[in-house]
């Protein structure tokens, strides 16, 4: 089990009044907030605004606005934290980042290049390295769980 923060929100539906998604991130993984670009989930307040995509949208529908409606820390089992070459995805529809612990979304992005790079040219090498075991970050990525041992002096570089 490990703490997670949920997060529910209402957006707009062209069939109903409303309709409440949520999404469930860690407390260090960052979630786009309207006006303040990618902030770690641990900061989002009520009221603030994420980009959602309905479920059952097409893959053409723009994302769309939602008001986040609470915030709380929970206990989850499992955990879950893919990479993409974008470095951010829809977790539940929502927007967010691949990205934790740093809280900087493009430092990060520009830190994983040598993992994308791998990928590019041999995706089985850049997943094997996904299945070695980790130091300090259970199920990390093996480049992650290293360059996390970086972050506290990153953090304080980018005040």
């Amino acid at each position: 089990m490990h703490s997670a923060i949920a997060i529910p929100m209402q957006a707009p539906c062209s069939a109903c009044w409303t309709r409440t998604l949520a999404v469930a991130l860690s407390a260090e993984h960052l979630i786009h907030i309207e006006g303040k670009g990618m902030i770690p989930a641990g900061d989002v307040a009520v009221g603030n605004i994420v980009l959602v995509v309905m479920p059952g949208a097409k893959t053409t529908t723009p994302a769309v606005r939602a008001r986040v409606t609470g915030a709380r820390e929970e206990k989850r089992a499992g955990i879950f934290a893919p990479m993409t070459l974008e470095g951010s995805l829809f977790a539940n529809g929502v927007a967010v980042s691949c990205y934790a612990v740093l809280h900087h979304h493009a430092l990060f992005h520009l830190a994983m290049a040598p993992v994308r790079a791998l990928y590019r040219i041999s995706k089985t090498t850049a997943t094997l390295a996904h299945a070695l075991p980790s130091f300090r970050l259970k199920g990390a990525h093996i480049y992650i769980d290293f360059a996390s041992v970086l972050s506290p002096l990153v953090r304080l570089l980018s005040l």
